[in-house]
């Protein structure tokens, strides 16, 4: 039988978080014809994790992501979820005034 879960469960980025940190496995990013090892993976994305936790991204904070899908993508959702930021996930052609005015109705901090 499924247990059931709470709401903060249900909304805890945790699932995500423990996947990608115990994956070990080849990402390939077809884009730039590169593989990046389950270990290079881990560090860059514990830099990116650093970085902005380094630049004031704090719990709560909202973040407009707008980066093609791949590695980076993935490294950069993930960092935010770490730093318990909350991010918005926007195509990476938005234009910059699409892409400005949802950080003002969304009163995103970061870029």
């Amino acid at each position: 039988m499924p247990e059931t879960l709470s709401p903060a469960e249900l909304l805890s980025p945790a699932p995500i978080l423990e996947a990608v940190q115990s994956y070990r496995g080849t990402i390939v990013d077809l884009d730039a014809s590169r593989a990046l090892t389950g270990d290079e993976f881990a560090r860059a994305r514990e830099t990116l994790t650093a970085a902005l936790a380094g630049a004031g991204l704090a719990s709560g904070d909202r973040l407009i992501v707008a980066i093609p899908n791949g590695p980076l993508f993935l490294a950069v959702l993930t960092a935010v979820l770490a730093c318990e930021g909350s991010p918005l996930l926007l195509h990476f052609k938005t234009p910059p005034a699409e892409v400005r005015r949802y950080a003002q109705r969304f009163g995103a901090r970061f870029l």
